[in-house]
C-alpha cells in the first residue's frame, strides 16, 4: 500500500514596495526594492506572492496613507480575514517603506503586522522580527524603534528643506522670471509686466504657454482660438490656421468654423460690429442660430454625445470611481491608446524641467544632490 501524498507546504513571501512621490516611478527606486525581494525569497527558500497588489507608488507614509488607502492597507485586511497566512513573510527595504509617522503612530503599525504572525525583513540589512525573535531578543525593539524615529525625522528635516527650496525657487522667479526654462508643477507662476495692447497681452500670454505648457480645458483652448480669429477681419487673418493651432491649441476643424462664423457676423445683418467683437465663441454661435443661420454647434453637439454616454454608464450601473485601477484596466483593454488620450486632453503633458526639486534628491541643504 502506498503511503499517503502530502503536499508540500510553501511559506509565502509578500513584497511591499513604496516611494512618495510619482517621478521616482522613472528612477530606479522601483527595480531595486522588487530585485532585493526577489533575491532574498530566493536564497531562502521562499514563494513570492503574485496575486495581493503589494506596491504604494507615488503613496506617502509620512500620514499614514499608505496604511490607511494604499496596498499595505488591504495587505493588513487581507491578515485579518486570514487569507494570509501566520508565519507569512513581508518584505520591505527599509522602515521607511513601511512608514514615516509619528513613532506612536508607526510602532502601533509594525507591531500590529508582527502581532499577527507576520515576519517583517528590511531587505537592506537583513533583519529578520517576527513574535518569536522578540521572545528571544526583547532588545530587539530598539533596532526597530530606531529606525522609525530615524524616518519620520528624516520626513520632517526633508520637509523643512523643501520649503526652504521653494522659498527660494519663488524668490528666484520673482526677480528673474523663468528665463526660458518651463514651468512645474513646483513653481509659483510669475506675474510679468507687459506694456502693450490687451490683443497683444493675450497674444503674448498665448506665446508664453506654448513654452511653459500650462493645462488648458477644451473651452478654454476654444475661446483662445476665437479670440485670435476675432482680431483679423474676413480674409486678412492676422495668423495662419496653424498658426491659430500652435496658439491656443484648438483644431483644425474648429479654427475653419471660427473664421467662417466671424465671416458671416462680418456681413453687417447680426447687429452693430462692436456688439458682436465681445461676444465668446457660444454666445456667436447662438446669435447665428437665432438669426436662421445654419451654424454647426460643435460644443452642443459634443454635449449631447457625451450626455448620452453618461447616461448608458449610468444604466449599466458602473460606479467607475469605485476602484480607479479596474477602470484603468478596463479601458486599456477596450482601446489601449484611450488612457493616454484622455489624459492628453484633459492636462496636457509638461515638459521635462530637469532643474525641478525632488525631495529625494536634495541633500542637508537643501541643495540637489551630486549625481
Amino acid at each position: 500500500m502506498n503511503a499517503p501524498v502530502r503536499a508540500e507546504t510553501k511559506t509565502l513571501a509578500y513584497s511591499y514596495v513604496r516611494f512618495s512621490t510619482p517621478s521616482q516611478a522613472a528612477g530606479a527606486s522601483l527595480q531595486r526594492q522588487t530585485e532585493k525581494a526577489a533575491k532574498y525569497a530566493l536564497d531562502h527558500g521562499l514563494t513570492l506572492d503574485t496575486e495581493l497588489n503589494m506596491t504604494d507608488l507615488g503613496v506617502s507614509a509620512y500620514r499614514g496613507k499608505n496604511a490607511h488607502t494604499g496596498a499595505l492597507g488591504g495587505f493588513l485586511k487581507a491578515v485579518d480575514a486570514g487569507y494570509v497566512e501566520r508565519g507569512s513573510y513581508l518584505l520591505i527595504e527599509n522602515m521607511d517603506r513601511l512608514s514615516r509617522a509619528d513613532i506612536v503612530t508607526a510602532q502601533g503599525l509594525f507591531l500590529q503586522l508582527v502581532g499577527s504572525g507576520i515576519n517583517l525583513v528590511t531587505l537592506t540589512n537583513g533583519e529578520a522580527y517576527s513574535a518569536e525573535r522578540f521572545q528571544r531578543e526583547p532588545e530587539a525593539i530598539f533596532l526597530v524603534v530606531l529606525e522609525l524615529i530615524r524616518a519620520n525625522k528624516e520626513s520632517v528635516r526633508k520637509g523643512q528643506l523643501i520649503g526652504d527650496a521653494k522659498a527660494r525657487k519663488k524668490q528666484r522667479l520673482a526677480e528673474h522670471g523663468l528665463e526660458g526654462k518651463p514651468y512645474t508643477r513646483q513653481d509659483d507662476i510669475p506675474a510679468i509686466v507687459f506694456n502693450g495692447s490687451l490683443d497683444e497681452a493675450v497674444r503674448e500670454a498665448l506665446r508664453r504657454n506654448t513654452k511653459n505648457q500650462l493645462p488648458m480645458t477644451p473651452q478654454d483652448r476654444r475661446e483662445a482660438a476665437w479670440r485670435l480669429v476675432k482680431e483679423g477681419k474676413p480674409g486678412e487673418w492676422p495668423d495662419s490656421i496653424s498658426e491659430t493651432q500652435a496658439l491656443s491649441g484648438a483644431g483644425k476643424g474648429t479654427v475653419d468654423r471660427m473664421r467662417a462664423a466671424w465671416t458671416k457676423l462680418h456681413s453687417g445683418q447680426y447687429g452693430d460690429l462692436k456688439d458682436i467683437e465681445g461676444l465668446s465663441w457660444s454666445q456667436a454661435q447662438s446669435k447665428l442660430k437665432g438669426t436662421g443661420a445654419q451654424a454647426f454647434d460643435e460644443d452642443s453637439w459634443l454635449e449631447g454625445r457625451a450626455q448620452n454616454l453618461a447616461a448608458a454608464i449610468d444604466r449599466a450601473k458602473l460606479h467607475l470611481s469605485k476602484d480607479i485601477e479596474v477602470t484603468a484596466l478596463a479601458l486599456e483593454m477596450l482601446d489601449p491608446q484611450l488612457p493616454a488620450a484622455l489624459m492628453a486632453h484633459w492636462a496636457p503633458p509638461r515638459r521635462f524641467d530637469p532643474h525641478a526639486v525632488d525631495e529625494d534628491e536634495l541633500d542637508e541643504d537643501g541643495e540637489p544632490l551630486p549625481f
